[in-house]
């Protein structure tokens, strides 16, 4: 079984990381909620500021 929890049910219980405006390399103000302790998978073409969004940001805010 399988359970889904949307990204703002995460944020209210308080198991999400929230970026608010993150201005790294190529990201210019990216809002973004992500739930912690799932699968997360974040695409785009290349350039499009990926690895800053996943290494320099998200990784950051988690403590990594």
């Amino acid at each position: 079984m399988t359970t889904t929890v949307t990204t703002t049910e995460a944020a209210v219980r308080g198991r999400a990381i929230t970026i608010r405006r993150a201005r790294t390399h190529n990201l210019a103000d990216v809002d973004l909620t992500v739930p912690r302790n799932r699968l997360v998978v974040i695409v785009g073409v290349s350039g499009s500021g990926k690895s800053s969004l996943v290494f320099d940001t998200i990784a950051a805010e988690a403590g990594y």
